[in-house]
């Protein structure tokens, strides 16, 4: 079953979702000034959009319209009290990127970069962070001092003086940032393909009990990248700690980034 919410962006705000509008079966998003015309639908049998949908259905309808009127969208007074909800489920997982169809395409490393800024936004997950967090928020004049920064610290502080003391910090911060592993679960790449998933799970299983493993082959055709789920943190720790940076013999390095 699909539930359409419609999601009218306008481009005066510089918040990601402006304004909502009424729909029906087949609504898509129009056009309002130089907003763009788009198309959505949300399939409630989706586990993630039912999980969200169940978190919003257990709030009062008040606390629906006042989270929606907090990120400056009415609810349309012709709407009704599901679609009203399912607006709310469709900006929450829209601002969490679990919106079914949106996640973000993981950045991989690269043999060579242009300059410094794209091999940190590559190699150092807090610049990418920051990096989105920017393009999410059109903060381009942040965006912008923080690429400059990255690649000539004197050019930018000459240029921005201490305007953006702030982002420079912060850049700075996220530059020299060691990886730590807080959780069980760890994203990991260039494992070497002829490996399989039953011998790499039985690696990872040498070091603790596995919950979850997601493995596939990458495009070179030659390394395994995924996601896998230790049952205690101790594991991944030790995972991250024995192949973090292990050189296989293939012109890359195994990457293990803990989430």
């Amino acid at each position: 079953m699909h539930l359409t919410a419609v999601l009218l962006l306008c481009a005066a705000s510089r918040s990601p979702i402006a304004a909502f509008a009424p729909f029906t079966s087949c609504a898509s998003f129009v056009r309002r000034g130089a907003a763009i015309t788009r198309r959505h639908a949300l399939d409630y049998s989706d586990p993630a959009v039912s999980e969200e949908f169940g978190v919003v259905q257990s709030m009062a309808f008040d606390e629906v319209e006042t989270e929606l009127g907090n990120l400056g969208i009415p609810a349309p007074p012709t709407m009704n009290d599901f679609d009203i909800r399912m607006m709310l489920v469709e900006v929450r997982m829209r601002s969490k990127g679990t919106l079914p169809g949106t996640q973000k395409k993981k950045r991989e490393k690269k043999a060579s970069y242009e300059n410094k800024f794209e091999e940190a936004l590559h190699t150092k997950p807090g610049i990418e962070a920051m990096y989105d967090d920017f393009r999410e928020k059109a903060d381009n004049n942040s965006l912008n001092a923080m690429i400059d920064f990255i690649n000539d610290k004197e050019l930018a502080t000459t240029r921005y003086g201490t305007n953006y003391q702030g982002v420079f910090d912060a850049v700075s911060e996220a530059l020299v940032a060691k990886k730590e592993v807080t959780s069980p679960k760890l994203e990991f790449s260039g494992f070497p393909a002829n490996m399989g998933e039953a011998a790499l799970k039985m690696t990872f299983g040498a070091l603790g009990d596995v919950i979850n493993l997601t493995c596939q082959t990458d495009e070179d055709g030659l390394t395994l990248s995924g996601s896998i789920e230790f049952e205690g943190i101790d594991a991944a720790a030790a995972c991250f700690k024995q192949y973090e940076g292990m050189d296989m013999g293939m012109g890359s390095k195994i990457e293990i980034t803990p989430l």
